[in-house]
């Protein structure tokens, strides 16, 4: 899934995505805007939680918190259980 952007036609999006999709691992491709796609959303927040938790003198907001917790309980006891959120800064 990408974003949607009006200086990027989405036929060249299609085209990226398949000049670029190495072994066919992805299946699809869909552009659309971030206001429409939860996931989008989601990874907006993600993104800018973690690139200012790491900035310095920056301390860990509400989001960020809340991100590492359910971070850290999904990967307990998975092969994921050694990329423990808890130990970043």
């Amino acid at each position: 899934m990408f974003a949607s952007h009006p200086e990027v036609p989405e036929c060249t999006v299609q085209k990226i995505f398949e000049d670029h999709n190495l072994d066919d691992r992805l299946l699809t491709c869909t552009v659309t805007s971030p206001r429409r796609a939860l996931p989008l959303q989601a990874a907006d927040l993600v993104a800018y939680e973690m690139a200012r938790v790491q900035r310095p003198k920056h301390v860990e907001r509400y989001p960020f918190r809340r991100l590492k917790q359910k971070a850290n309980s999904l990967t307990v006891s998975t092969k994921w259980d050694n990329a423990r959120w808890d130990a970043m800064p």
